[in-house]
């Protein structure tokens, strides 16, 4: 099956693989970032962490209702990976000066996950049901090798240059791109679906109705 237009799917695809990757490297690697960037006392890493954590619960539930309210969700998109682009900033440049402020920045960034994942049944094509499965294959199945990728690769680049320095410089480039990404995802474009080899049913990209 053929997904069109191309671009918008690979869109999403990207997106949640930045998305995903930016929070599992977070549930994965933030305990070692605040101990060795920020030099938070191991008795207050694990309540932190917790912060970190427990911050997008809510927001992660808020944030489908949200998507399917807004005529596009580019801006909601910015908006969500703006709180974690400070949080890594705040860590790479200013990392022992307020840790909980940037524990809670990553907390209130993690919904963006949320949003990537509402972003394949409000794109895909309402009329066909294998549209939408289709769709959410290739972006799952590519965007979680992406996302495995990225946080294999934060710890890498850890042990490679013994500190989190360039690990969390990568993550700021990640999350800019991921917010980039989401603009793109955002837009009222519906992606369709055709058997291979068959006629295109749809000759031109359509928005989404009102």
């Amino acid at each position: 099956m053929t997904l069109t237009p191309k671009g918008t799917a690979w869109d999403l695809t990207v997106h949640f693989g930045l998305t995903s990757g930016v929070t599992f490297t977070i549930m994965g690697w933030l305990p070692s970032i605040l101990l060795e960037r920020s030099h938070v006392p191991p008795s207050r890493i694990g309540w932190l962490f917790s912060i970190a954590m427990a911050l997008g619960v809510p927001f992660a539930l808020l944030v489908p209702k949200w998507a399917r309210r807004a005529r596009r969700q580019s801006g909601l998109a910015v908006v969500l990976a703006l709180p974690a682009i400070i949080a890594i900033a705040g860590l790479l440049f200013f990392p022992a000066r307020e840790p909980i402020a940037w524990a809670v920045g990553l907390g209130l960034g993690m919904p963006a996950v949320g949003l990537a994942l509402a972003l394949i049944s409000l794109r895909a094509d309402r009329a066909r049901s294998d549209t939408a499965a289709a769709l959410s294959s290739m972006v799952q199945g590519f965007g979680y090798a992406i996302a495995g990728a990225i946080a294999l690769g934060a710890g890498l680049l850890h042990t490679f240059t013994g500190s989190w320095e360039w690990p969390l410089a990568a993550l700021l480039i990640i999350l800019v791109a991921q917010a980039v990404t989401g603009t793109w995802a955002g837009r009222r474009i519906t992606i369709y679906s055709m058997p291979k080899g068959g006629p295109l049913v749809i000759p031109h990209p359509r928005r989404s109705p009102e």
